[in-house]
């Protein structure tokens, strides 16, 4: 068994060691059946994730670096000049430089190298789909026990507790099988994203051995309700209450526990926020989003049915109102602006003062929550049937 220790990059058939040993890698890319992949092939299958999605261009930066068609039987082309890459997506296909591709898929890889994705260290292969309307979607694939080590390098401190980094491993190990499930390989180019609107993802060129030992502790443990696998949505803290998934998505069939009075994560950062929103940054938001407004009159909020939270937002004009859901609106304003649907808000003049708490949506597990229960001595299991009552940890492989 590989260490992942010694792993740098690793790529559906070669994972390249420290020693500059190659050894064979079994990387299975499965659909999903009635609960997913089976359990005994989950570990060795591959994570698709898009590193970009929707943009027109990507920089592909390089030691060495050739593109070509996925099903090429060719000879490769030289690698490119100055291993640099501006790949457009044009009406009909891709523009790598100055080349053409009559195509809707193509792969760019180095010789084994790191690869640098609009600067951002990758695999040394990217696969870029066109996505319509000159936009693309630049995809890597990352092993399982990999792509955990990144979702934790990029979600937490390796200097938390061990006991909240195993938590993590957890619920990330459960969401992203959960949301593969939900979009089978057959269907779709990626199974998730590499941002909040997934799972945040940063390629582990260098892990800290405390994110890989919670990794490989709790390696195969998923949560699980009835025995079948829980879309375990975490956030970074609650501001002191959760918030069943249910409210935030609308989805009948996530976790629909109720609000939980979190006492933990008092020590949270920025647990308490305040937001000066003015009447022309939401008019250019608003926009931005499509909604065309000749002016803005008013702003409203209506909370949740047995909830602190925001659900609805009316956005008050000379004309129709806009509304939005809690989340939809922070979307509009930014999630790093708008840190969460707990706040208040009231009128000054052209500007809107919004006095909130917490950070990210509130399902699910409370990050910095699993950081204080774990200091005053709970177990990620006890975490973890806090974060989710009625749940199971359960060995998926």
């Amino acid at each position: 068994m590989i260490d992942l220790r010694e792993i740098l990059w690793f790529w559906p058939s070669v994972a390249l060691i420290r020693s500059k040993l190659l050894l064979p890698c079994t990387a299975v890319l499965l659909v999903c059946a009635a609960d997913g992949l089976a359990h005994e092939q989950v570990e060795t299958a591959v994570m698709r994730i898009a590193i970009v999605r929707g943009g027109p261009s990507v920089l592909l930066q390089a030691k060495a670096l050739t593109c070509g068609l996925p099903n090429d039987t060719a000879e490769w082309p030289q690698p490119l000049p100055m291993a640099r890459a501006m790949v457009r997506a044009t009406g009909v296909g891709f523009l790598v430089n100055e080349q053409f591709f009559d195509a809707s898929h193509i792969i760019c890889k180095t010789g084994g190298s790191l690869l640098l994705i609009n600067g951002r260290p990758s695999p040394p292969a990217v696969e870029l789909y066109h996505g319509g309307d000159q936009h693309l979607t630049a995809v890597i694939q990352v092993p399982m026990q990999e792509y955990l080590v990144g979702v934790l390098s990029a979600e937490l401190q390796p200097s938390w507790p061990a006991e909240a980094l195993r938590a993590q491993a957890v619920t990330a190990r459960s969401y992203a099988l959960a949301q593969r499930q939900k979009q089978p390989a057959a269907l779709t180019v990626y199974d998730l994203e590499s941002s909040v609107e997934d799972q945040a993802y940063s390629h582990p060129g260098y892990a800290d051995p405390r994110i890989i030992e919670a990794v490989d502790a709790t390696r195969g443990e998923v949560l699980t309700v009835n025995g079948h696998l829980l879309k375990a949505y975490y956030h970074s803290h609650c501001g002191g209450i959760t918030e069943p998934a249910a409210n935030v998505w609308g989805e009948t069939a996530a976790q629909g526990f109720s609000p939980i009075r979190d006492p933990y994560c008092a020590r949270a950062p920025n647990r308490r926020w305040r937001l000066t929103l003015h009447r022309d940054r939401l008019q250019a938001a608003l926009a931005a989003a499509g909604h065309k407004v000749a002016a803005i009159t008013g702003l409203k909020t209506t909370p949740g049915v047995h909830s602190d939270r925001i659900a609805l937002v009316t956005v008050e004009t000379d004309g129709d109102p806009v509304q939005f859901s809690g989340n939809q609106f922070r979307r509009l304003l930014g999630f790093q602006e708008l840190k969460s649907t707990l706040f208040t808000l009231r009128a000054r003049g052209n500007r809107w003062i919004i006095d909130g708490r917490g950070f990210g949506h509130g399902a699910g597990l409370c990050q910095w929550g699993a950081k204080g229960m774990a200091e005053r001595g709970k177990s990620y299991r006890e975490i973890l049937a806090f974060y989710y009552p009625g749940s199971s940890v359960m060995n998926w492989y």
